[in-house]
This record gives structure tokens, C-alpha cells and sequence, in this order.
């Protein structure tokens, strides 16, 4: 790779936190209101981002714990890898 592709693309890693899984557009590390970190199994499953919740979380436990998130690091378990959100796609619920 050469010098100007690191230099560029490690420039864009700092501007951007990632790929929003809604819109598909660039998540700016500076965005007033901040990107909303999300993990993909709270995703949709039609999303490309989409991944399975961790085996034998149920919905019962869920609710018994007053969680409403399918993140395994609710249960002690990993997380598949936390993903950036714009706050206005977050807002809809589209995702």
C-alpha cells in the first residue's frame, strides 16, 4: 500500500466512525449529537449488519432483567462489535 493510501485512508478513520447499518453513509466522529453505538444483533434482520442474538438469551430474561437490547454484554457475554448509527436514523427506528 502505499504512502499516500495509508495516509489518506487513516485521515477518513478519523473523521468517520464508520458506516451507518440505516443509510449506508458515513458516520462523521464529530456529529453534534454524536453517532449512537449500537450492537448488530438490536438491528433488524433484514439488515446486512444484522447478526443473531447470543444462544439461550431469551425474551423471558430480557424482560426479567429490564433489558431490551439483544447485546450479549447484557448477560455477561460479547458483544459481535459495536457499529455507528446517525442520530437520526436512531430516532426513526429504522434499523
Amino acid at each position: 500500500m502505499s504512502q499516500y493510501n495509508y495516509t489518506r485512508r487513516k485521515s477518513l478513520e478519523d473523521f468517520f466512525a464508520g458506516i451507518c447499518p440505516a443509510c449506508s453513509k458515513p458516520v462523521p466522529r464529530d456529529d453534534p449529537d454524536g453517532p449512537v453505538w449500537t450492537c448488530p444483533a438490536d438491528l433488524s434482520p433484514e439488515n446486512l449488519y444484522w447478526e443473531p442474538a447470543h444462544e439461550g438469551i431469551t425474551e423471558a430474561m430480557r424482560e426479567r432483567a429490564g433489558v431490551y437490547s439483544n447485546c450479549g454484554e447484557d448477560f455477561g457475554l460479547p458483544c459481535h462489535e459495536r457499529i455507528p448509527l446517525h442520530s437520526e436514523c436512531y430516532a426513526r427506528g429504522e434499523y
